[in-house]
């Protein structure tokens, strides 16, 4: 059962499952106003030359790609943390798109379950109990899936938690 407060309960395992992104916000943000910049310099050296086509362009060009890169940006941080409770519940936070939900399971009634397709790259993993289901995983590399899953099964029983065993403790979830 979960506590009032989920700060009161401590962490006894974690896993975080991230997207793999090889440039973070930062960097995608400073190629993106290079890009930009150099766009913006020849717009307006077509349009010193009249030629404001090519102006019209680079404008839309500039915007495109800053869109792009806004979108990018966005879902950069996207993925899943999995906390396991020392009072007996599963804690998912799930980020998409800067918005951040947590769902609150109980341990012993929990299944992860994997749904298999015909085509192997579209394989989910689910937590469910009762009649909540939750995906996970959407970021895993699919050939790592079943690992992920018998080891969140390994794992999920709940023991009443050993006095003295190190923990982390969860802090209340703020969204931005």
């Amino acid at each position: 059962m979960p506590p009032s407060s989920l700060s009161e309960a401590r962490v006894e395992r974690s896993w975080t499952l991230r997207r793999n992104c090889c440039v973070s916000p930062g960097q995608c943000l400073a190629g993106i106003a290079s890009l930009d910049g150099v766009l913006a310099i020849l717009g307006v050296a077509a349009l010193a030359y009249g030629l404001w086509v090519i102006t019209l362009f680079c404008l839309v060009d500039v915007l495109a790609v800053s869109l792009a890169g806004l979108c990018y940006m966005r879902h950069a941080r996207d993925g899943e943390t999995l906390y396991l409770l020392n009072d007996g519940s599963a804690v998912v936070e799930a980020e998409r798109g800067g918005e951040t939900t947590r769902q609150v399971f109980n341990r012993n009634w929990l299944s992860v379950d994997l749904d298999r397709t015909a085509n192997p790259q579209s394989a989910t993993l689910w937590l469910r109990q009762g009649g909540t289901r939750m995906r996970i995983g959407e970021f895993v590399p699919r050939h790592r899936l079943e690992a992920l899953q018998r080891e969140l099964r390994r794992a999920l029983p709940w023991q009443h938690a050993v006095q003295g065993t190190p923990a982390v403790t969860l802090h209340p979830l703020t969204t931005t």
